[in-house]
């Protein structure tokens, strides 16, 4: 992509890339508004044991970020900082509004019949995730080839 355009999102990739100042100077040719996602480092920074995120059983992550270390970032490429504090982050050559990490306000009711017309014949069943028991799984024993 040659660019420019309006916003750039990048989600979960921050933690993966070898030289980010290197991809941001790509970014910010194309871009001055990048939406992405990452959970900073809390401080003061937890043992490696204590949290989740270091991801030790795979190692797919390889740079860490600080909520300093991405205010410094943004100010090397000419940007502003923002996040919601719960891994959603911005960077934007612009002022980012107070209300944009703010949550949608909420539409009048739909009256129930409206929502029980568009509804199936069929019940559906609801299942809970396998998500986390897969990984303690995984982690337990280990990845099968």
């Amino acid at each position: 992509m040659t660019g420019p355009v309006e916003a750039v999102t990048v989600f979960e990739v921050f933690e993966h890339l070898t030289n980010p100042t290197e991809e941001m100077k790509k970014l910010s040719a194309i871009t001055s508004f990048l939406i992405f996602s990452t959970h900073p480092v809390p401080e003061p920074a937890p043992k490696l044991e204590d949290w989740w995120y270091y991801g030790l059983e795979h190692g797919q992550q390889i740079p860490f970020y600080t909520r300093k270390g991405l205010e410094l970032l943004a100010k090397e490429f000419g940007c502003e900082f923002a996040t919601n504090g719960a891994a959603l982050d911005v960077l934007s050559r612009k002022q980012v509004s107070p209300d944009f990490f703010s949550e949608p306000q909420p539409q009048p009711p739909v009256p129930r019949w409206r929502f029980w017309a568009k509804q199936e014949s069929k019940p559906r069943v609801s299942r809970a995730s396998l998500t986390m028991q897969d990984h303690d799984f995984i982690v337990k024993n280990g990845a099968r080839k």
